[in-house]
């Protein structure tokens, strides 16, 4: 599978660890770790986000 970039930072350097699942830590689930800024998210999540964010909407039109 390939990853997406950071979502919050943009970095590519990712790490993919076992950790306690979000909704029930009796349970593990692979999450995506970025290495620059920390963020984390468990892999099924990490590449479904919204493809027109904001942030690059807000500077389109300051532009």
């Amino acid at each position: 599978m390939k990853l997406e970039q950071c979502p919050f930072c943009g970095s590519h350097h990712l790490s993919v660890e076992m950790k306690d699942s979000s909704w029930d830590p009796r349970y593990s689930e692979l999450h995506v770790i970025c290495n620059d800024c920390a963020c984390m998210s468990p892999i099924y999540i990490w590449n479904n986000r919204h493809k027109n964010n904001s942030v690059n909407y807000r500077l389109e039109r300051v532009s």
